[in-house]
């Protein structure tokens, strides 16, 4: 059980130290489970102080060594060095397939200053409500690039655009382009979004319901639907009861008396 114990320290410190947090096909669970580091280096030496064999307390403490030389720059503060150069605003937006308001997006931007703007879920009809708007007017350069699911990702920007190709996947990479700042220094835009995962199959409610969903809560981005009104007939309510003189279901069992004998 100690050996145990010892190992899964040196395992979590070599874990920690080969950087399991940045491989991709590991990094969904890795990166959660490793940030949990400062507290399994407490735990390391906690557990080199109460374990009895020699070769595990060793081992335990090797690891806490180990994990406390990996997280001493974290207590070393590092100031921000200054940053110089050109100033570039930058916002974000996704339109929901088109289905934002155009403008909120155009006042946002007008009230930011923003220099670029990032568009995903863009349709025909969303972007001639955003020229309505006056979005052209703030940023007058566009470079639009098409990508699955019948949207398109688009760059707005102050200054002029040079579009290229996709940097990376359609799945990750929505647009890209070449920015020419006024400082004659070119910036490379390629905004990122990772993959949205597949929407869980419908569950049914309970027997004798097949192909029935689940009530989803309503989020108030599209319109809800009205009720059907062969699914919803108004019941009829039983009387409550009220004295004596009631006759329901639970008098219909009354028995009647016994005569004395």
């Amino acid at each position: 059980m100690e050996w145990a114990v010892a190992g899964a320290l040196v395992g979590w410190a070599g874990a920690r130290l080969a950087g399991a947090d940045r491989l991709r096909f590991a990094e969904a669970w890795t990166v959660p489970l490793l940030s949990f580091t400062p507290q399994v280096t407490a735990g390391a030496w906690i557990s080199a102080l109460l374990l009895r064999g020699e070769g595990p307390a060793a081992a335990a403490a090797a690891a806490g060594a180990t994990l406390t030389a990996a997280l001493g720059p974290r207590g070393v503060p590092h100031l921000q060095p200054p940053a110089a150069g050109p100033v570039l605003r930058v916002l974000t937006a996704n339109l929901l397939a088109g289905r934002a308001m155009a403008e909120a997006v155009a006042e946002l931007v007008g009230r930011k200053h923003a220099d670029v703007l990032f568009v995903q879920e863009l349709t025909g009809d969303a972007t001639a409500r955003l020229q309505r708007a006056g979005l052209g007017d703030l940023l007058p350069h566009q470079v639009t690039q098409p990508v699955p699911h019948s949207t398109r990702g688009s760059i707005y920007a102050r200054y002029p655009l040079r579009g290229g190709p996709l940097a990376a996947p359609p799945s990750a990479a929505r647009c890209t382009a070449r920015l020419d700042v006024p400082s004659g220094q070119p910036v490379q835009l390629a905004p990122r979004s990772r993959t949205v995962p597949p929407a869980p199959a419908p569950r049914l409610l309970g027997r004798g319901q097949p192909g029935r969903p689940r009530a989803v809560p309503y989020l108030g981005t599209t319109p809800r639907p009205a009720p059907d009104p062969a699914r919803h007939r108004p019941r009829p309510h039983r009387q409550a009861l009220r004295g004596p003189d009631h006759i329901g279901p639970l008098a219909a069992r009354q028995r009647p008396p016994r005569p004395l004998r």
